[in-house]
Parts: C-alpha cells; sequence; structure tokens
C-alpha cells in the first residue's frame, strides 16, 4: 500500500520511505517494520510514534535526524538496527521496550543527552552501554519515573560492571560519584582503581579529591545508601502455559527456566531445561548448590546473583554464559566445568566480586580466561607466585623484578604480567613457543626468549624482545644463528623507533654499539632521548661511546653530561 503525501509502504508493512514534512510523526497502523535509511537525514523530524505491531526498526532508520527528540516504540519492537538512531543529536527521550532482543552497533551513537531508563543496559552492544549507563544515572538522580523491577536490574549490572562503565571522562564528575556511592555500587576495594584513574586524567589532584570526599561520607561514616528492590523477576504473560515440570521451577515450552521459586538447597534442575534465564535464581538466600543438567545451552546475565550458592558444576554442554551470570556469590566456594574443548561464549566476569571461590577445576581451554574469571578470588591468590593450571601460566603474582619462568610451562595467558611496573625482565623457557600481545600489557620489561623468532612476537612487544635478546647475546647464551641474524638485522632496520627502549634497556643499547650502529648522527637523537626520560647513566654510557669511538673531537663537537 502506498500514501503519496508522506509515506512508501510495501504490500508487507515496510515503512521504506517517509517523504512528509517532518515536525510530529505518526507512523500509520499496520505498518510491520521501518525499512533501512526510511527517514534517514530528515532534518524536520521532531517527534515519532510507532504504533504497536512494528517488530524492526531497521539499519540507518532514523540516522541523522538532527532535530529528533522524542521516540516512542511499542512492546512489540525486537529488532533495533545498527545506526538506527546515530547522529541524532538532540534525542533526549526514547521509550524502549525491555522485549527488544536485538540492537545493533552504534544504534544510539552521539546522541549524548539520550535517557533510557526503562530498558536493561545489559542488552547493549558494548559501544552504547556506557551512553546508557550515563542516561540511567541523570534518569536517577532527577528521580524520572522508571519501572521498579528494570530499575532494580540496571542497578544490578552497573554494580557488577562499574569498572567496564566508569571511563576516564567521566571519573570525576560529581553525578557519577554521587551515584555509585549513594545506591552502595562503590566497596571499600574499588576506591584504589578509581584513584588511579583519576589521578591519570586530572594531574590537579581535584578527581581524586572528589573520590575521597564521597568514601568519607558514605563509606567511612557508615551512612545508609539506597538499594535496589530485591524484587524476584517474574515472568511476562505467554500465550502458551508454561511447562512446570515441577512446582518449583517456572520453564517455559521453549525449556527456559525463567524462575525458581523453591525452598533452596541442593537444587536439581530438570532435565529439558535449555537455558537458565535472566535472574531465575537472583537473591535466592536458601540456595546451596545446583545441579545443571546437560540438555542446558545457556545461562543468563545474573541468574545467579546476589544468591547463597556454594557450589556449582557446569556441564560441557553450556555454550554460552554470559556476564556477572554467578555475580555476587559472597558464598560460591566450589566451581568446577566439565571437560570442554573451547570457551568461546563465556564471558569473562561471570564471577565478579564472588571472592571466596577456592576450589576450582577446569580445563586447558577455560584456564586461557581464568584470570578474567576468577580474579580476586581466594584460589587465585593462593595459587602462590606463579598461578599455574595444567602446564599454563595465568598470572605472575611475585614482586621480583627479574623473573624466571619454571621451566614446563607451555603457554602464557592473556595479562599474565599486566601492571607490572617494576619488572625489568622476564625469562622465557623454551618449552614456551608463542607469547600473546597482550601478556605485558601496561608493562615493559626486557623479554628474554631468543629461542623464538622475532618475527613471530606481536608489533607491541618486538621491542621488549629485542631488548631480551641483546640481554642474552651479551649474557653469552647459547643463540641459533638463523635467529641471531633475523634479531640483529631487526634491529639495525628499526633502531631509532628502538631508541626509547635502547635508553631504558642498556643491554641493547650496548648491543647496538658492539655492532656498530650507531653512527655520529645517531648520537644526538639518543641524547634527546635521555634528557626526555631524565636518564643519565644511559646519557653517560652515550657519550663515552662518542668520544671514544666516533672521535667526535675532531669534528670541533662536544658533548656535555
Amino acid at each position: 500500500m502506498k500514501t503519496k503525501q508522506e509515506f512508501v509502504i510495501t504490500k508487507k508493512g515496510v515503512l521504506t520511505k517517509y517523504n512528509g514534512p517532518g515536525g510530529d510523526v505518526v507512523i500509520p497502523e499496520g505498518v510491520k517494520a521501518i525499512g533501512e535509511r526510511a527517514f534517514y537525514g530528515c532534518k524536520s523530524l521532531k517527534s515519532v510514534i510507532i504504533p504497536e505491531g512494528v517488530t524492526e526498526i531497521g539499519n540507518f532508520a532514523f540516522r541523522s535526524c538532527e532535530n529528533l527528540q522524542k521516540v516512542v516504540a511499542p512492546e512489540s519492537v525486537r529488532t533495533i538496527g545498527r545506526y538506527a538512531f546515530a547522529d541524532c543529536g538532540r534525542l533526549k527521550n526514547l521509550t524502549i521496550p525491555g522485549r527488544v532482543k536485538e540492537i545493533g552497533k552504534s544504534a544510539f551513537s552521539c546522541c549524548p543527552d539520550l535517557t533510557m531508563p526503562n530498558f536493561p543496559i545489559s542488552k547493549l552492544e558494548k559501544w552504547d552501554k556506557e551512553k546508557a549507563f550515563h542516561g540511567f544515572v541523570k534518569a536517577y538522580l532527577e528521580n524520572m519515573e522508571m519501572d521498579e523491577e528494570m530499575k532494580a536490574e540496571n542497578l544490578r549490572y552497573i554494580k557488577s560492571q562499574k569498572k567496564r562503565l566508569v571511563s576516564y571522562s567521566t571519573i570525576g564528575d560529581d553525578d557519577t560519584l554521587r551515584f555509585l556511592f549513594e545506591t552502595g555500587a562503590v566497596k571499600p576495594a574499588d576506591i584504589e582503581w578509581m584513584s588511579q584513574m583519576a589521578s591519570v586524567v586530572d594531574r590537579s589532584g581535584e578527581a581524586k579529591e572528589k573520590i575521597m570526599e564521597y568514601k568519607a561520607r558514605y563509606l567511612d561514616s557508615g551512612a545508609p545508601v539506597k538499594k535496589a528492590a530485591q524484587t524476584r523477576k517474574t515472568a511476562a504473560p505467554r500465550k502458551k502455559t508454561p511447562i512446570n515440570i515441577d512446582p518449583d521451577f517456572d520453564i517455559s515450552p521453549k525449556g527456559v527456566l525463567t524462575e525458581y521459586k523453591g525452598p533452596g538447597g541442593d537444587v536439581v534442575i530438570p532435565e529439558g531445561v535449555k537455558e537458565i534465564d535472566n535472574q531465575a535464581f537472583t537473591g535466592c538466600e536458601g540456595l546451596a548448590s545446583v545441579t545443571i543438567p546437560e540438555s542446558v545451552r545457556k545461562i543468563r546475565f545474573y541468574a545467579f546473583g546476589e544468591s547463597s550458592l556454594q557450589s556449582v558444576t557446569i556441564p560441557k554442554s553450556v555454550q554460552s554464559i554470559e556476564e556477572s551470570a554467578f555475580c555476587e556469590c559472597e558464598n560460591l566456594t566450589s566451581v568446577t566445568f566439565q571437560d570442554r574443548e573451547d570457551a568461546p561464549g563465556i564471558e569473562h566476569d561471570i564471577f565478579y566480586n564472588s571472592p571466596n571461590i577456592t576450589n576450582v577445576a577446569i580445563p586447558r581451554c577455560v584456564a586461557r580466561i581464568a584470570l578474567a574469571l576468577f580474579e580476586n578470588t581466594l584460589w587465585l591468590k593462593k595459587l602462590g607466585e606463579f598461578a599455574v593450571v595444567d602446564h599454563f601460566l595465568i598470572k605472575y603474582q611475585g614482586r621480583e623484578t627479574n623473573v624466571v619462568i619454571p621451566e614446563g610451562i607451555t603457554e602464557i595467558g592473556r595479562g599474565t604480567f599486566r601492571d607490572c611496573a617494576n619488572l625489568q625482565s622476564v625469562t622465557i623457557p623454551k618449552s614456551v613457543e608463542e607469547i600473546d600481545k597482550s601478556v605485558f600489557e601496561g608493562s615493559r620489561p626486557a623479554i628474554i626468549a631468543p629461542h623464538i623468532p622475532i618475527d613471530e612476537f606481536a608489533p607491541a612487544n618486538k621491542p621488549e624482545a629485542c631488548a631480551g635478546f641483546a640481554k642474552a647475546c651479551l649474557d653469552g647464551m647459547e643463540l641459533d644463528e638463523e635467529i641471531k641474524a633475523e634479531y640483529l638485522e631487526y634491529i639495525k632496520g628499526h633502531k631509532k623507533k628502538l631508541y626509547p627502549d635502547a635508553v631504558r634497556h642498556e643491554e641493547l643499547l650496548q648491543l647496538m654499539f658492539a655492532e656498530k650502529m650507531i653512527s655520529r648522527k645517531d648520537v644526538d637523537l639518543l641524547l634527546e632521548e635521555c634528557d626526555k626520560q631524565k636518564n643519565n647513566a644511559a646519557k653517560a654510557v652515550v657519550l663515552e661511546y662518542a668520544h671514544q669511538f666516533l672521535n667526535a673531537a675532531d669534528s670541533g663537537k662536544s658533548y656535555k653530561l
């Protein structure tokens, strides 16, 4: 069907083009989908009411409608496409039903004032979560009307994901800090990372002072905080009658366990359940253990959050575990993952703020993400200086400045040496044949692994690998001649890029001198780098080399310390 004046609508009910004058637009009844770019660039559009029955808002549908301020979407909407509302700079009020299943990448990009208090932040793509968080903060502090169950869900999500949601640009923002402290999202253990983040972005110290003021007001004084209502999830009305295998469980016809109503204890989930829904066991105070059947494929967001769960075994049939699934489980002490080949669908923070986990049994593929899964747990801490599972090094927890990884370790995990600021060198055993680029994130040690060819290192690690190679050479380590030649060729061809590392690691500087890679014109560059790093010891080494081997005096040029 077509209405020539304003809307172009296909026989299948897809609104493909809007040709109207803009202003306050009401989309006609009978439309089932808003097509790709239907309203793209309509600068006169101010508000839109989307009728019940529309299930999809297509890619770029309202992009660059720069004067659009308000959109009301019905409960029927299930999909919002990529960049659907991107670059709608004045959009402030967007009502989106909580039943939306999919939101595309950057759907709300460049909508700085947008608030969506009645939509679950957890369902958004990561590009939009931070924006939704700040919109929720605004709505909360201004006491906007919100659905209480959705409000509680978003508060729990923010509490579990605050490290990801708080950015460098907002760490000193009064509203953000007030919200986090007032709602009890900030714990004493969070003060350290918040202060570190504040120090990076605000050298005046004002942001850090704000954090400490809020700490004194809410944490040190014992002032009461506003907590989210502990509402248990109530299953939405269904057209089909739920399958109740057991009166303790609400299970949908599709095998989704939507809510547990039992007394707790040792719970056995019935066979045939395929999915454990959002918050199905949230706040269950009597829960001791849970047996998950092989039929389960997915465990959703916050499924067991804030419960009294003590132990859980996750069968290999489970292919997806969403973030915060076991968040805030203070009584949880034992976690077992049955043997499996891979773990692509397991989010990294499913046990966030469940610190008392002490017994863990995991296969090799889960060990690869164990640092993210079990960070700050008692189990990880008790593994000692080298936290190793099945020859896999999860994390280095010692304080040495020069570390030698034990023989027999075959793989090093992501972030194993993250933020080890005092680390000077790490010696890698020959049993390790590959190093991920994220292993030394935030650290700059010399990587002594001359058995690994330079081309097999990630670009981010090559400078430190060159420094480690130089140390191995000067220490007289036995080296493969072919690999040695490749290192020397790489260092010679990239020497100027390596000057900062050569000043930082004297062995690399000495190797450059020994191999006669440094000419007269390079000396000034090295001296500038020494001054930049305020490294007088390296500067003295450069000056000595210049005067002894480059015959600097005959050019009439003098170098001064």
